[in-house]
């Protein structure tokens, strides 16, 4: 994936429930054979489809497809997390650079269950070593260090974003005369903002 932002919200109508979207995977561990994260039309933030898992007693992974950052500089990954009261386990966002499997690049601390049965924002920044990379995967790894065998945990709205070195943005548009009338000359107005980083 190399155009931003990017926004997986698993709400697409070739998304058919449990199946994840094209190239997100996720760890087997509860059932072999079996995604441990799945979709479902259980409580989205978005509708109709959000990701899940349950059981925070069992180490689980979500895994994002590639994206390609280089000669461009990551900003955020926006996503909403939800849980219910008794998935205590905490939760960690990493990276991994030209298909790293050891995730080496952490992107949060631990991720608690703060508000359940509410969805919370959660936005990280991106390091800009991202930028070396053409193929970047995220992971969102619980770590089953607490209880919560029957607890849920759910993920949704999920963006990704980065700035180029140049880019520029129409930030507004006003008309001499603001209300013109047949045969007026018009003369147009338009503001233009860089939005890059150069």
């Amino acid at each position: 994936i190399s155009v931003f932002p990017h926004v997986q919200n698993f709400d697409s109508t070739s998304i058919q429930p449990p199946a994840l979207p094209f190239g997100w995977s996720s760890t087997q561990n509860r059932t072999p054979g079996t995604n441990d994260f799945t979709t479902s039309t259980t409580t989205p933030r978005s509708s109709p489809n959000v990701v899940g898992s349950t059981n925070a007693t069992i180490s689980q992974s979500l895994v994002s497809p590639a994206f390609d950052f280089f000669g461009i500089a990551p900003d955020s990954l926006v996503f909403h997390v939800r849980r219910s009261a008794t998935h205590n386990s905490r939760m960690l966002v990493e990276a991994s650079l030209n298909g790293d499997t050891t995730f080496s690049i952490h992107l949060s601390d631990s991720l608690t269950n703060t508000l359940p049965n509410s969805y919370v924002q959660i936005k990280l920044g991106l390091p800009a070593v991202l930028a070396t990379s053409h193929a970047v995967k995220f992971r969102w790894r619980i770590i089953a260090d607490a209880g919560g065998t029957t607890g849920t945990l759910r993920i949704d709205d999920i963006s990704v974003s980065a700035l180029r070195a140049a880019d520029l943005a129409l930030s507004g548009v006003r008309f001499q005369p603001q209300f013109p009338v047949e045969g007026d000359t018009i003369f147009t107005i338009a503001k233009i903002k860089n939005v890059g980083q150069q």
